[in-house]
């Protein structure tokens, strides 16, 4: 080999070795930093929007909760009517949640009452009798189930939540009520245990679909080429691009992942975990998990993101390439330098250049070891220009020694306009600053994400405790809200509609600087800006407020009021419950106004559930007290009745004298008179009426012509008749249709002695109508 060849092959070999292995290193680590950054992002994407979905399960899991806790108050309820009350609440929402397919319950045998024995088989109970109806939706219209078990308490519906006496969710399912396989749905159940002081008294459950989280979860591609899915407790697909997966086990998906990883014992434990898999094609997957809590149950469920790993990889192996290039590049120039100045060398200068450039093929650059070669030829151009590339190769290697160290904002001195090198390593520090940027704006993100989660989380358990004092509510939940938004003053009103032409806006609770504050304060609708708000149903934000339209300071005269205003309808559909006004000195960021909306809505609803828990109890109050009116007047009447009989005893004594009673009674009494046969002797107008035809066409026709319709009213006739003959008085009701309108009659019939001391049977009756309609309405109201 040349001399010339010679030199640039070891200077080149060198060269290749230090810039290699810097920028090895370097692309090394920033695709590694790169990679890991990109998976962060996607395990903080499933742990949004798994609390996404858990907000969905456990909305369904809260309104079973309230049908519990109604449920249990079962003994204010009369027991003959707690079967109907329960059924009719039942029916009414599943008929106002368009998303519940079934609501359902269980008793345990004569816990709801005592009356068993009288349910046998009938519509709404098995065929011990125990209460056990199941209503559901077919198209729309609400069906009874009629049960078909054989085997009583056997389910896993009733033995878990028996066993645990914790809320349950069960696992996915095909189900069809009306037997139907085109009517099958995906569903499951969220089921609550009835227990009434520590004893286990039944069950109380909602079947709700599933196919509606399968547009939502196919909905989730935080990258390109990814997927959702969702997962049950024993490993069951809800949800999956793949609809053929739907309903299927993982273990039978993914057997050899399963094995490896132990998934489904791991979705058993709720575990955040994830992995990598490669898929048939044999391209890697990265999956991460992160389970669903739903309620207090004790069976999660997981949601879990695949991305394939070459797109995490993507925005890696660019920076990998583009360091990579900037090495060759440098390479290049060097090459051409070291050519350049082979072709000009004389004797000595070339033996210190051979020494410098065998101390730098060796790795040693060092400023001290410069050779000077005092030449004015070629000879001394080399020199000059081994040491200015030793100059270049110290400067880089501080310049990447600080990069690593993490220095980014260290200076670098181009040995020329066209340093090719020395550009490329201030673009690779740009690069390097500009992903520090990016990690910096990301964390941010994560922060307010993670605030605007955690906040979602605390307001959630604050709305789950027992709320049966508005006023304690609302202090309670404007006090927490100003303490986590972390401002001065908050006011919560509550919406008054007991007058419907005139509401108005009620302050139950606010504090400022920390203090409770108690002030009287009623604004109507579309008065001042909470009366604005509630009329325009939107938030309105104010920044710049005058000093004295703040009404509450901390005292120091030289203190500033607050100038910032958030007001927050709470809005649920489309229906104003109240309003939350919030100050601050601080401007209000978009994340916490979004947040604080969210939390509206939650509160919202809950105060929608308090106001017709509040107006329920008081309508039962009220029921109560005129069902109790209504009793001591059948009581008068029933007084009357007997003051009636014991006058009766003494016109069987005179028949003229009764005849004239009976005039009179028939002027404003419905009455019959029958024989023991049961034939009509005579009847006035007003029995004539309730029965729809005249006096003279049913004098001397049998009663039953009248008033039988059927085999079972016929053997109920001729018991009657039988314990008149025995001369027993009977009570009996009879409910007909008069003119369109229902109406309720009790019948009394008393036998009487007639002048030959044969009986006859005297029937008055009397319209309980009333009464009826108004044990119907409390029926209605529980």
């Amino acid at each position: 080999m040349k001399l010339n060849a010679k030199i640039l092959f070891f200077i080149l070999l060198t060269s290749v070795l230090i810039f290699s292995t810097a920028v090895g290193i370097i692309s090394i680590s920033l695709k590694k930093k790169s990679y890991n950054n990109s998976t962060s992002l996607t395990d903080t994407y499933v742990n949004d929007y798994a609390n996404i979905i858990k907000t969905y399960l456990d909305r369904y899991m809260e309104s079973t909760k309230v049908l519990d806790k109604i449920f249990v108050d079962f003994e204010y309820i009369p027991m003959q009517e707690r079967r109907k009350t329960f059924s009719t609440m039942m029916k009414r929402v599943l008929k106002e949640n368009d998303n519940y397919i079934s609501v359902w319950s269980i008793w345990e045998p004569n816990t709801i009452d005592t009356l068993d024995s009288k349910y046998i088989n009938s519509l709404e109970s098995t065929f011990i009798g125990n209460y056990s109806p199941t209503f559901y939706k077919d198209k729309r219209e609400i069906k009874t189930q009629i049960s078909s078990e054989k085997e009583l308490f056997q389910g896993d519906y009733y033995t878990i939540p028996k066993s645990t006496g914790e809320e349950t969710i069960m696992e996915p399912y095909r189900y069809s009520y009306t037997g139907k396989k085109s009517d099958e749905v995906l569903e499951t159940n969220t089921i609550v245990p009835i227990i009434k002081n520590d004893n286990f008294i039944g069950v109380i459950g909602i079947d709700i679909p599933l196919d509606n989280f399968q547009q939502l979860v196919d909905s989730i591609k935080p990258f390109e080429k990814s997927y959702a899915f969702l997962i049950s407790n024993n490993g069951i697909f809800i949800t999956h691009p793949y609809k053929n997966l739907v309903g299927k086990s993982f273990k039978e998906f993914a057997p050899l992942t399963q094995k490896k990883y132990h998934v489904l014992e791991r979705i058993k434990k709720g575990e955040v975990f994830s992995l990598i898999t490669a898929d048939k094609s044999m391209s890697l997957n990265y999956i991460t998990f992160h389970p669903i809590k739903i309620g207090k149950t004790i069976t999660p469920w997981s949601f879990a993101i695949v991305v394939p790993q070459e797109v995490l990889m993507v925005k890696a192996k660019t920076i990998f390439n583009n360091s990579i290039l900037i090495g060759i590049i440098g390479l290049l120039i060097l090459s051409i330098i070291i050519l350049f100045v082979s072709k000009k060398i004389v004797t000595n200068p070339i033996l210190k250049i051979t020494n410098s450039l065998k101390r730098v093929a060796k790795g040693n650059i060092n400023r001290e070891q410069k050779e000077n070669v005092k030449t004015n030829d070629e000879a001394g151009d080399i020199s000059k220009s081994i040491n200015k590339l030793i100059d270049g190769l110290d400067s880089a290697i501080d310049f990447a020694n600080e990069i690593g160290k993490g220095n980014l904002d260290a200076e670098f001195k181009l040995l020329s306009k066209k340093d090719s090198l020395g550009h490329s390593l201030i673009e690779m520090r740009k690069s390097l600053v500009s992903a520090a940027k990016d990690e910096k704006i990301q964390k941010q993100e994560d922060e307010k994400r993670n605030w605007h989660t955690r906040g979602l989380a605390n307001f959630g358990e604050i709305l789950r405790e027992k709320n049966d004092d508005m006023k304690k509510f609302s202090y309670n939940i404007i006090k927490n809200l100003v303490k986590y938004v972390d401002i001065s003053q908050g006011a919560f009103f509550i919406i008054n509609d007991e007058e419907e032409n005139e509401l108005y806006y009620d302050l139950l609770a606010a504090i400022a600087f920390g203090r409770k504050k108690n002030i009287k304060k009623q604004v109507l609708m579309g008065e001042e800006l909470i009366g604005r708000a509630a009329q325009e149903q939107k938030t309105l934000y104010l920044t710049n407020v005058p000093d004295d339209y703040i009404s509450i300071t901390t005292g120091i005269s030289t203190d500033k009021s607050p100038q910032n205003i958030l007001i927050v309808p709470l809005n649920l559909n489309d229906y104003i419950y109240g309003v939350i006004e919030l100050v601050s000195f601080k401007e209000f960021e978009p994340y916490q106004i979004t947040f604080i909306e969210k939390v509206a809505e939650s509160i919202a609803s809950t105060i929608a559930s308090i106001k017709v828990n509040l107006k329920t109890n008081k309508l039962l109050e009220q029921a109560q007290y005129q069902k109790d009116e209504l009793s001591q007047h059948e009581e008068e009447m029933r007084q009357n009745l007997e003051e009636l009989q014991a006058t009766q005893e003494e016109v069987e004594k005179n028949d003229i004298e009764l005849k004239n009673v009976l005039k009179s009674m028939q002027a404003i009494t419905p009455i019959i008179i029958i024989d023991l046969e049961g034939v009509i002797i005579n009847v006035n107008s007003k029995m004539a009426e309730t029965y729809g035809y005249t006096a003279d066409f049913m004098k001397g026709k049998l009663l039953d012509y009248f008033s039988v319709k059927n085999e079972q009213e016929r053997d109920d006739y001729e018991k009657l008749i039988d314990e008149l003959r025995t001369g027993k008085k009977q009570i009996r009701e009879r409910h007909v249709i008069l003119n369109k309108e229902e109406k309720w009659f009790q019948e009394i019939y008393n036998p009487i002695l007639d002048s030959d001391t044969s009986y006859k049977i005297l029937l008055i009756a009397i319209d309980i109508t009333e009464s009826k309609l108004l044990d119907k309405q409390l029926a209605e109201v529980s």
